[in-house]
């Protein structure tokens, strides 16, 4: 008896042949789609300039710089690695997109049941194994938006990582001139307190003496108290500044800083304002998005187009299988009537359009305004820290000629305290305008995209050369 059932002709090498070549097709497929995207630490490093070494040369150090906390901060928080992510993913839409013009193959089958032992039960009630491909010629405008979107996504994305990296330098920056300002507010305070502490033990004596009064001592005392607690309250706020500096950086607060670098003079130049801001990732960023709703704009009004694909059937097994072992044709869609979807999504996409536009307007206006306040403060800064410069040195210089002519007995107590003072707050006034001046460098560098990617390398070789390693 034959048990052999009738089926189509068919070799087992031809059908296995085609099925692995349908599976390294897709394997290729994916492999060549994850080849394309891109490294987060490569976007990462291209976007800041600090590599691993950099990072790990900064944690070797007992005395950190600027650009040691920068390179800190890009290595140990996930600000960058967020938006670096943000790229990655992107980039796969792009791909996923690139990959819609493409034909679709497929492996199908279907195992039904009850099985039919008549040879003429129909072709959709009997098992079979195929494989269907489609290739979509046009789909609207589907195909297409979809790749102008996404390429212009993963620009954005990357001005995005770009933008991302020079604002947390600007914040690392804020928080280390913070700290430096604490500190030299609280040395400052602590010399001036061992002054009076001096001038009190040479009042004491005199009083013992006779040749002053003991309200000049009770004077002095106050001032002690009272700076007492100014060391105290500055304290608190330098512990609290530490604190904001360590979490940016992911160090705590135990550290120290080295002694406050010179930056080189900026190379920008008014006259070029409009190349800057054109140039700033902001401004960028904000092009892009117009570009991707200048994209959605297409895909809706592509619904108003039809839709034509190929497809094909090759049947490689079914029972009782008779006729063809293949199909092909072309298939069209033409959309009559979808109740004004596609009409309501194209004036949403314009919508979207005009707001892309809009908010780019703002940003640039506000890219003006950044490089022009940041020129702006800097040049004031550097004024003022050259004005209170000379104020330090005269205060300093009434300070040491009051205090011999005290020893004379040609000046008060009063007149004394009155110069001490005048030396303390001449002293804090330099030391803010030094900071600030420095920190307005960093800010101007960072509004004209001194300082982006390969650019940081004007930090990295201010680093003072006294940081020392461990």
């Amino acid at each position: 008896m034959n048990t052999m059932r009738s089926g189509i002709p068919r070799t087992p090498g031809r059908s296995v042949t085609i099925l692995l070549c349908g599976l390294v097709l897709c394997a290729l497929g994916a492999a060549a789609a994850g080849a394309k995207d891109d490294d987060v630490k490569s976007l990462i490093i291209g976007a800041s300039g600090v590599s691993d070494a950099d990072a790990d040369t900064a944690r070797g150090k007992e005395s950190l710089s600027l650009f040691d906390f920068y390179a800190l901060a890009v290595k140990n928080t996930e600000r960058l690695a967020l938006e670096a992510e943000g790229a990655v993913q992107s980039q796969a839409r792009r791909d996923q997109a690139l990959g819609s013009f493409l034909p679709r193959l497929y492996l199908r089958g279907a195992y039904l049941f009850p099985q039919s032992e008549s040879k003429m039960s129909s072709a959709s009630t009997k098992s079979y194994v195929s494989l269907y491909a489609r290739q979509p010629i046009l789909t609207g405008l589907q195909e297409l938006a979809s790749y102008m979107a996404a390429r212009s996504d993963v620009k954005l994305r990357e001005m995005n990582v770009r933008y991302a990296a020079s604002q947390l330098l600007l914040d690392v920056a804020s928080g280390y001139y913070r700290v430096i300002r604490a500190e030299k507010s609280l040395a400052t305070s602590r010399e001036v307190l061992k002054l009076y502490r001096d001038m009190l033990g040479e009042i004491n004596y005199r009083v013992a003496l006779g040749r002053s009064r003991p309200s000049e001592s009770l004077r002095i005392n106050a001032q002690i108290f009272r700076l007492e607690a100014d060391i105290t309250a500055l304290e608190d706020g330098l512990a609290d500044t530490r604190l904001v500096l360590g979490t940016l950086t992911a160090l705590g607060p135990d550290f120290r800083i080295a002694e406050i670098e010179v930056l080189p003079e900026p190379a920008y130049d008014p006259a070029t304002e409009r190349t800057v801001v054109a140039s700033r990732y902001d401004v960028l960023a904000a092009i892009q998005q117009i570009e991707v709703a200048k994209a959605g704009v297409l895909q809706a009004e592509g619904g108003h187009l039809p839709s034509v694909y190929l497809e094909g059937n090759y049947l490689l097994y079914q029972r009782h299988h008779t006729g063809t072992n293949y199909y092909g044709g072309l298939g069209v869609e033409l959309p009559l009537f979808l109740g004004g979807a596609t009409s309501a999504r194209v004036r949403e996409s314009e919508s979207a359009q005009r707001q892309a536009e809009l908010r780019l307007s703002t940003v640039t206006r506000a890219a003006y305004e950044d490089v022009q306040g940041a020129y702006r403060a800097w040049m004031l800064s550097r004024r003022e820290y050259e004005a209170y410069r000379k104020a330090l040195d005269s205060a300093q210089d009434e300070y040491k000629t009051s205090n011999y002519e005290f020893q004379m007995k040609l000046v008060t107590l009063l007149d004394l305290l009155t110069s001490l003072a005048s030396y303390q707050n001449a002293k804090d006034d330099y030391q803010q305008a030094a900071l600030q001046f420095g920190f307005n460098r960093v800010r101007l560098g960072v509004a004209v995209n001194e300082f982006a990617g390969g650019g940081v390398a004007v930090l990295r070789n201010a680093a003072s050369p006294r940081a020392t390693e461990k």
